[in-house]
């Protein structure tokens, strides 16, 4: 099976995440083959988290920008446009 990461804004850890991610990977890997990992990235470091993360070469399948860093990224060979 295949494992998609996605890194994701949010704030604080949630105290069911690991329940919910064990229910989309029984969904997932049933339907589809594959298997589900997020990354949570806190509110006041995202933006630095995330250009380490693609700079650095980590395993990153899907990930939330902002538009007004989306097209640095894209110029920067750091992610595909997938609208090309």
């Amino acid at each position: 099976p295949y494992a998609i990461t996605m890194a994701y804004l949010g704030g604080s850890e949630q105290t069911d995440y690991q329940e919910v991610m064990d229910a989309i990977n029984e969904l997932t890997m049933k339907e589809l083959n594959m298997t589900f990992e997020g990354v949570q990235l806190g509110f006041g470091d995202f933006t630095d988290k995330l250009r380490l993360m693609l700079t650095g070469g980590d395993k990153l399948d899907v990930l939330f920008t902002f538009a007004t860093q989306a097209s640095a990224y894209v110029s920067q060979n750091l992610v595909i446009n997938l609208l090309d």
